[in-house]
């Protein structure tokens, strides 16, 4: 017997089950029901509706998640600054290093000259919220990684 699916009018929103288990895809998410799951599994979160992103504090880190148009896509980003003396071509090496390893994440030079991070989440087919809670935690610790044993020339502040 297939499973009876609940509109998005009637889910989105809605407190996530504690079991985990809540499926969260393009029909269902918002920026409402994903700070509801974050502070549930116990990140510190806030909702930015001007700029449509949940800012969420971690441990020496700011990481943003933000949802495409279509809510396919979760895109969760990070900053960190680099010194301001650093030459454009130290910025890029770094970012070069951190993109030729084996972790999750994106790295480029903004347009301010800082380092930015960035891993997309698909969310077509759904994820379950312990999966989503999974890949923040994920995305946050590569990040953290990836400043804490690349920046061997020490030029981020």
């Amino acid at each position: 017997m297939a499973e009876e699916e609940l509109p998005p009018e009637e889910y989105a929103g809605e407190e996530p089950a504690d079991d985990g288990g809540d499926w969260i895809g393009p029909e269902n998410v918002s920026l409402e029901y994903l700070h509801a799951v974050f502070e549930a599994v116990g990140f510190t979160a806030t909702v930015d509706a001007a700029k449509g992103t949940i800012r969420i504090q971690g441990e020496d880190i700011v990481a943003r998640v933000q949802l495409s148009e279509d809510n396919e896509q979760l895109m969760t980003t990070a900053f960190y600054t680099i010194k301001p003396t650093t030459a454009r071509d130290k910025r890029l090496e770094l970012a070069n290093r951190i993109n030729q390893t084996p972790v999750m994440v994106k790295a480029w030079i903004d347009e301010d000259g800082d380092l930015g991070f960035r891993y997309i989440l698909f969310l077509v087919g759904g994820v379950t919220v312990d999966g989503l809670a999974n890949v923040v935690r994920t995305f946050i610790d590569s990040v953290k990684f990836s400043v804490e044993t690349l920046d061997t020339a020490g030029i981020i502040s």
